[in-house]
């Protein structure tokens, strides 16, 4: 809504609807007291008192309560509604633009001022308070529907203003990351292996030596493989973007929370017959009855949900038998009003204004003196229902364009860490395949040929040792090529050793409080598990919980090594709980934990990793301890 601001002679600025509302109330105690004589001049101090209504709702609210008050205590009878929409507007403005924990004590001298005149019954106190505890609902949830909105769209531009590109660069530099401290270092590890065994071989030509070298060949191969297929596979589809709400029919919970509703208000109106002694028997229970029902229809058809309200008014006519007025009705026609407004077509504007009309109708007739409540319901309801829906509208659109960001997001990164991953799929098999494949012939050939020529075979055990060196050399190339501009501390990536002391200071350097405890495996292939776990634990901890401390433990219990790394820090952030049978997955795409995972199962372990109860993060691996550490432990 477009509003027009004007100037009043104290210089303040006041919206188009501030004074609009203002105008209304004045006019209202006006009518209101136009047979009260003189008091009739009295009338513009309801207009000037509800005006801070949207900006200083609590002044507003207090300067109505002692307005009511004087005028009561003037002499103005206890039955005149002349404060009826003043206090009502200032109610809705209290929860619309007030904190909650403002409410109770303006709310309080409202209701003091709206009852605290002579003649007055307990009952009908009880009614003006629950009129005014309902308007201020009103206004809140209308209030928590703009917050709402307000909180999506700020979250929407949050993410429009992220460079796509950005974000895709930063999910390349990780890839290389990850992949220089993992794929990259299992290779070059098991290509000095090798390298390390032809040199211990080529004297004397050692047969097991050289059948060592065909082992941890094929071992590299077969390593070699599956990281290849990790970097070349496809991600896994993604699920279907939920439904649309607005297109779906009510919820399960939703029809049975207005069945619930409906089954209130009719005890309600029961209640309401017994108390407020207006009905005529169970003709008007019955009627009362089947217009609250119609309260039940209306998230299916709000404009049909009126229309069927209407139906017991015209039979409460026809039969002379009035309805139970009283909390039920007034609550029933304010949800109607509420839905008809929120739906916002024309057939359910029409439909709540034959509802209204036909009200008044009936109320005028069987309950003069009291149009004033029911037209302010109808249009107070009316109001923030129709505020309430265009909030919730604008928060849906927002939310909606956010999620659109957030995937538009998620395919560029995706599309630069495969695009990544394939290109370090390609230079990891061209370095390594060629190589590794060659020290495993050349070893092959030295066996066979150790004994009928064993120049030839040294010969070929030299071949060896010189396809390691320059696939070391190359394999040294591309980590530099990868370490450069990643994430975390330069030079890290290429590191070859399993050193958790080294390890630690570094990501020390970058700002984890790391303490380690407990002392490293001597087997090296439990050994290389350990100080993958550890660094890909830490890793994600200095990405997601930079600053946090971080514990590394290492304990043995019963022939198994535990490996424990917990962080104090947001512990959602880093990934999700796996569920049973499921490797735990990292987020952002990566294949960290999963690749994680595999190796620790591939010595006979598991991997758990997920959020810690008392907040942070925790990866834990249980792997099976050698006879050797057993003995050690």
């Amino acid at each position: 809504m477009r509003t027009r601001v004007h100037r009043i002679k104290v210089g303040r600025m006041l919206t188009r609807t501030e004074i609009a509302v203002a105008a209304v109330c004045a006019a209202w105690a006006a009518a209101s007291l136009a047979g009260e004589g003189w008091f009739v001049l009295a009338a513009p101090v309801f207009g000037a008192a509800v005006l801070p209504f949207r900006r200083r709702p609590v002044l507003a609210t207090v300067a109505v309560s002692v307005a009511s008050l004087a005028l009561f205590a003037a002499g103005v009878s206890e039955e005149n509604p002349v404060t009826l929409a003043a206090g009502l507007v200032v109610a809705y403005g209290l929860g619309r633009h007030a904190p909650a924990l403002h409410a109770p004590v303006p709310l309080a001298a409202l209701a003091a001022g709206l009852t605290a005149v002579d003649g007055i019954r307990a009952v009908d106190a009880v009614f003006v308070a629950f009129v005014l505890g309902v308007t201020w609902a009103c206004g809140h949830l209308v209030r928590r529907s703009a917050l709402r909105a307000s909180r999506a769209a700020e979250h929407a531009a949050e993410l429009a203003a992220r460079d796509p590109a950005a974000l895709a660069e930063r999910a390349v530099a990780e890839e290389r990351a990850r992949i220089a401290g993992d794929a990259l270092g299992v290779i070059r590890a098991a290509v000095e292996t090798m390298c390390a065994r032809a040199a211990d071989a080529q004297p004397a030509l050692d047969r097991e030596a050289l059948e060592a070298i065909q082992a941890d060949g094929r071992a590299a191969v077969a390593e070699l493989r599956r990281l290849l297929g990790l970097l070349r596979s496809e991600p896994a589809p993604g699920e279907p973007p939920p439904a649309d709400p607005a297109r779906r029919g009510p919820h399960v919970s939703r029809r049975l929370a207005d069945a619930a509703l409906v089954a209130a208000l009719g005890a309600l109106a029961i209640l309401d017959a017994a108390t407020w002694g207006e009905g005529e028997g169970a003709v008007s229970v019955a009627l009362t009855l089947a217009l609250v029902a119609a309260v039940g229809v209306r998230r299916f058809d709000a404009a049909a949900a009126c229309l069927l309200a209407t139906v017991p008014s015209l039979l409460a006519v026809v039969t002379d038998r009035p309805l139970a007025y009283g909390f039920a009705i007034v609550v029933a026609c304010g949800l109607l009003a509420w839905a008809a407004a929120g739906d916002g077509r024309p057939r359910a504007w029409l439909a709540l204004a034959a509802l209204a009309a036909v009200t008044l109708a009936v109320v005028h007739v069987d309950s003069p003196g009291n149009e004033g409540i029911v037209l302010c319901t109808f249009a107070l309801t009316a109001v923030a229902g129709r505020a309430w829906a265009e909030r919730r509208r604008e928060g849906r659109a927002a939310s909606a364009t956010a999620a659109e960001l957030r995937a538009q997001h998620e395919a560029a990164i995706e599309q630069a860490a495969r695009g990544e991953r394939l290109r370090l799929a390609r230079e990891l098999h061209d370095v390594a395949s060629h190589a590794v494949g060659a020290m495993v012939l050349q070893a092959g050939a030295a066996l066979a040929l150790r004994e009928r020529d064993p120049a030839a075979a040294r010969e070929a055990v030299a071949t060896v040792r010189a396809a390691g060196a320059e696939a070391t050399d190359e394999l040294d190339r591309l980590f530099g090529l990868l370490d450069a501009g990643t994430v975390g501390p330069a030079g890290h990536a290429a590191h070859a050793e399993h050193d958790l002391g080294a390890l630690a200071g570094r990501m020390r350097a970058g700002g984890l409080a790391v303490e380690v405890t407990g002392e490293p495996p001597d087997d090296p292939a439990t050994a290389a598990t350990v100080y993958r776990v550890v660094q890909e634990a830490l890793t994600n901890a200095a990405r997601y919980a930079p600053g946090a401390r971080v514990d590394v433990a290492l304990a043995r219990h019963e022939g198994t090594l535990v490996v424990t790394v917990a962080d104090d820090g947001p512990g959602a952030a880093h990934g999700r709980v796996a569920r049973p049978g499921e490797p735990p997955v990292a987020t952002g795409g990566g294949f960290g934990l999963v690749g994680l995972a595999e190796r620790v199962r591939a010595l006979g372990g598991e991997l758990s990793a997920g959020p810690r109860t008392g907040g942070g993060f925790a990866v834990s691996a249980r792997l099976p301890a050698a006879a050797r550490e057993e003995a050690r432990a």
